[in-house]
Parts: structure tokens; C-alpha cells; sequence
């Protein structure tokens, strides 16, 4: 499930990147990879905090509204706007816009997966989410040494 979760984020963080105008060239690669990188970290600190009210209205069925307005959705956008001020050197309005664009895009894509009853059978879930951030049975517990390597993986 956690390469799944990392395409996803990748995947939405390349398309808000790529055709940013306002990003350079020799930047945008090392600027997706931060944000995934960002995203993940954000995500997994989040659902350690246990924040399951939080948690729970952002995979409700009102994915407009809880992906803009959740108090975890917003933590994250600062976490990954912060990582790529600090990383990338990009002016905090570029870092704010990519955060504000990929975060909720993010989310809104694994709320309604989380939503679809063919892909909660595949075991993309909330229990399936928290299971792979925050630990759970059989050892699945994602320390940050191999979330870090699993996001590097996605760029090699």
C-alpha cells in the first residue's frame, strides 16, 4: 500500500510541478521529490498524532469542503511549503501555491478511493492507511528511515 501512496502523491506533485512556469528547470525534480517526500512525512506525523476526527472527516463523502478546510489537510500544506523553502531554496509564495494545489488533490484521490467499495476490497482503507503509517500487526509499522528509502525508490 505504501508505493501506492507514494504514486499517488508523486504522481500529483509532478503535474502541479512540471507545468509551473515559475519553478526552473534544473529545480522541478528535486522539487517533486520533496513534496512527495514532505506529503508522506506530513501524512504519517499526522496519523501518529492519532487525529481521528480530523482523519474521519476527510475521508467523509464531502471531499470538497473536508480536503480545504481540515485542520490536518492545512498541517501538512505548512509541512510541505516548509520542506520546500528549506530544500529547494523556492520563495515561500511558489512553496504555499504547490503545497495548496497538491495536498488537497492528494487527499481528495484517497478519499474516494477510500470511499470505493472495489478499492476498500483491494485493502486501500482507513485501517489499511493508518496501518501503514502508524504500525499495526505483522510488523507493517513504516519508521521514517524506510519511508524516506521507499520515496527515494520512486526516483531512481
Amino acid at each position: 500500500m505504501l508505493d501506492q501512496i507514494l504514486n499517488i502523491i508523486k504522481s500529483q506533485a509532478s503535474g502541479a510541478i512540471t507545468s509551473n512556469p515559475e519553478i526552473p528547470e534544473d529545480k522541478k525534480a528535486e522539487t517533486v521529490q520533496t513534496t512527495t517526500q514532505a506529503v508522506a512525512e506530513g501524512l504519517k506525523n499526522q496519523l501518529s498524532m492519532s487525529n481521528l476526527t480530523n482523519l474521519a472527516s476527510l475521508f467523509s463523502n464531502d471531499v470538497k469542503s473536508s480536503a480545504t478546510m481540515n485542520p490536518l489537510i492545512e498541517s501538512i500544506k505548512n509541512t510541505v511549503s516548509t520542506a520546500l523553502t528549506q530544500k529547494t531554496g523556492l520563495p515561500a509564495g511558489i512553496a504555499n501555491g504547490i503545497a495548496a494545489s497538491v495536498v488537497p488533490s492528494v487527499f481528495k484521490i484517497f478519499s474516494q478511493k477510500v470511499n470505493d467499495p472495489n478499492e476498500n476490497e483491494k485493502g486501500f482503507n482507513i485501517e489499511g492507511l493508518l496501518k501503514t503509517f502508524t504500525g499495526g500487526n505483522g510488523g507493517n509499522e513504516i519508521n521514517t528511515g524506510s519511508l524516506l528509502s521507499s520515496v527515494g525508490k520512486l526516483f531512481h
